[in-house]
């Protein structure tokens, strides 16, 4: 009887007997698995998933294990077939003897599978893995396994979000296996595991309860029973750092980088932390191949200066860079773990020039930029994930160093860089705002309130959108008008794939885009000026200005502010919105800074001002907004130095003229200077003739200068 018979037959021990066969033909044998992968072979098994006995499912799952172990090929094939939907259904709470078989299965798919986290969205599956964790008589194995599983999903901000709700379960088992651990060391194979879990997937509320709380009680509905005091855990995770066991004391180092991030108190954040990087810095001289442990030194040097500072004396950056220059590039197999290193050098690099320094002189830079230049040929194709993962993680490098002028404009040189995150950025779909089809400024009621954008309820779903986000990121500083590559940028054609991402759903990348385009404008001919600002649309630059994201509102408006740097544009701009709308959106965003102290928008609200007074004409616009002048003036004294200076700058252009012999235009000055001095403004000048900032305290003087001198006209 052929293979295939003895699958579909109905005698069950016939069907075993094919299934023995089966499994010995393909274990350890690659090309076997290919060629079988390729028949109707898996519909078969997938059969006796849905109704064999129970001993044949298990046969069926440990052969379906064994092909989700082969090469990218034979998992390729084999996912065209619904293996996935198949397994999970058979993974039940009331069938414990197929829970470690279907653990198996989709443990070994979703370490190669990102696409695989699809499955948290299947409630069984949850509800299944609550109910192994919540059974402290779970065996050892099946621990293991559904810990691993958790791991391997949580990747991603929708699937870590969901996979939150095992934080509890997860938690009580992990206090059981503490204790087991502690009466014998036997038990340490789960325990690592388990501790990355809960450190991959522990939500705020929960970290919070164990930060907080010295008794925590389980849910009725748990079966492992023990109270859990919040003090005694964390005591419990700091001894672990003192392990004999290299994975236990990597573990717990990480879920302990995980709770000091939601700690708002020092001393305790303190005392998760400073035990941190004694215990992983040694690591690194065992293991350079840990992806968990770049992970957890970078999330630590990127929190916390002082433990930047120490890492790098620990020549951290010198380990990371060997870990980057000892790489593959030919076969991409350890991509993950270079880009951990390159995040943790990227870190290192947020902080300060020093740190940068050594970057750059370890000869980062250049290996870097050859990274990014690398091109997917045919045969790198299948791992395009890989590289793209590398490639990112260069970009956050590019961004860390690219905040040093001096680096910016001597080292990152070549050209060749904006070829690449062209590339990149093209590879990473968008989703876009939904504007309600509204096509017009003049039709958009919304105008002048808070504009609802369909976005944020979609970033759980996309990591790929903050891979975009993370490569926009080191892009807003490539394309500073100093930079040697902002000339390129515009060259080759990046703009526009910075303008369409302005209408993206996912706000931490509608505010990096908008960030680009303020720096990109701000010292450029005033024709592309226009160019930019038509192909963004006055009408999504004012929603940009009105967006929920208070980051993005300053930056749209730092758009505007730029863009009136060309004396000439002002014309445009307000033909373009018209007057009434521009001074409504400067009145509203003076008057929200004012309630809520947002800095930076009302500096750039004044700012527009002052280059709106740079025309006659539109002075005397500013003139006939009496409310917006009203609430200028306190401001004149405001607390910050910028928004002072912003002030005393408008008093400057609302009254400078350079045409003395007129009499009817300095008759027209002298009212509006008038106006000033009944509105309060000379009053509030004459503190500032006293500030402690001195460019405060020069432009105070010609503002009451030029305000007394038409006065006396």
């Amino acid at each position: 009887m052929s293979l295939d018979d003895g699958l579909k037959s109905s005698n069950v021990s016939v069907q075993y007997t094919a299934l023995k066969k089966l499994k010995n033909s393909i274990i350890g044998y690659e090309d076997v698995k290919l060629e079988l992968v390729l028949t109707d072979l898996i519909p078969d098994l997938l059969n006796i998933l849905a109704v064999g006995t129970e001993e044949l499912q298990v046969e069926s799952c440990v052969i379906l294990a064994s092909f989700a172990s082969g090469n990218r090929e034979v998992v390729s094939a084999l996912l065209k077939y619904p293996v996935i939907p198949a397994v999970v259904r058979l993974f039940q709470p009331t069938a414990p003897n197929l829970h470690l078989p279907c653990l198996r299965v989709l443990c070994t798919l979703a370490k190669t599978n990102r696409e695989f986290s699809v499955i948290t969205q299947d409630s069984k599956l949850i509800c299944t893995l609550s109910d192994i964790l919540n059974y402290s008589s779970t065996p050892t194995l099946v621990v293991s396994y559904a810990c691993s599983l958790i791991c391997s999903l949580a990747f991603s901000k929708s699937s870590i979000r969901v996979l939150g709700g095992l934080a509890e379960p997860l938690t009580w088992q992990l206090h059981h296996l503490m204790r087991q651990y502690n009466k014998s060391s036997l038990s340490h194979i789960p325990l690592s595991v388990a501790l990355l879990a809960l450190a991959h997937i522990i939500p705020s509320q929960g970290a919070h309860s164990l930060l907080a709380s010295r008794h925590h009680t389980s849910k009725p509905t748990g079966t492992i029973k023990n109270s859990l005091n919040g003090e005694l855990f964390i005591d419990e995770l700091l001894n672990l750092l003192r392990s004999d066991n290299a994975e236990i004391r990597l573990a717990a180092a990480s879920l302990l980088a995980s709770l000091q991030y939601y700690t708002t108190v020092p001393a305790q954040r303190d005392r998760l932390c400073n035990p941190l990087l004694p215990t992983l810095i040694p690591l690194l001289d065992e293991s350079q191949n840990s992806v968990e442990l770049f992970r957890v030194l970078a999330i630590l040097c990127r929190d916390d200066i002082r433990l930047a500072t120490l890492a790098v004396e620990c020549d951290v950056i010198e380990k990371a860079a060997q870990v980057v220059f000892k790489a593959d590039f030919r076969r991409w197999s350890n991509a993950n773990v270079v880009a951990e290193a390159l995040l943790l050098l990227a870190a290192i690099g947020l902080h300060q020039d020093s740190f940068r320094s050594i970057i750059i002189d370890k000869g980062v830079l250049k290996l870097v930029i050859k990274i990014m230049n690398l091109k997917v040929d045919r045969y790198h194709l299948m791992l395009r994930s890989d590289i793209k993962k590398v490639k990112v993680a260069a970009c956050q490098v590019l961004r860390a160093l690219s905040r040093s002028v001096n680096i910016l404009r001597t080292s990152l040189t070549d050209v060749d860089i904006i070829d690449s995150i062209i590339d990149l950025l093209r590879q990473t779909p968008n989703k876009k705002i939904n504007i309600d089809g509204v096509n017009s400024l003049a039709n958009h009621e919304s105008i002048g309130k808070s504009v609802k954008i369909s976005s944020d309820q979609h970033e759980d779903d996309d990591e790929e959108l903050d891979i975009k986000t993370s490569i926009m990121a080191a892009v807003c500083n490539l394309i500073l008008d100093f930079s040697p590559l902002h000339t390129p940028i515009f060259e080759k054609g990046m703009i526009d794939l910075i303008i369409e991402d302005t209408y993206s759903s996912y706000s931490p990348l509608r505010l990096n885009s908008i960030w680009a385009l303020t720096h990109a404008i701000y010292n450029i001919e005033a024709e592309q000026k226009v160019n930019i600002l038509h192909k963004i649309g006055v009408r999504h630059l004012f929603e940009l200005c009105y967006d929920q994201d208070i980051e993005i509102q300053e930056q749209a408006l730092g758009f505007i502010r730029n863009f009136l740097c060309h004396h000439s544009l002002l014309h445009y701009l307000v033909d373009e919105v018209g007057a009434d709308e521009l001074f409504k959106l400067i009145e509203a965003k003076i008057k929200i800074s004012k309630k809520h102290s947002y800095i930076n928008i009302l500096t750039s609200s004044i700012f527009i001002l002052v280059h709106i007074a740079t025309d006659e004409d539109h002075c005397n616009l500013i003139m006939q907004h009496q409310t917006i002048l009203q609430m200028l003036v306190p401001l004149i004294v405001h607390s910050d130095p910028e928004v002072r200076t912003a002030c005393v700058w408008l008093i400057i252009n609302l009254t400078w003229t350079e045409v003395h012999g007129n009499a009817f235009k300095m008759q027209s000055l002298k009212s509006r200077a008038q106006v000033l001095v009944d509105l309060g403004f000379r009053r509030y000048l004459e503190e500032r003739s006293r500030d402690l900032t001195l460019d405060v305290r020069e432009r105070t003087k010609t503002a009451l200068f030029q305000i007394d001198e038409l006065m006396s006209l």
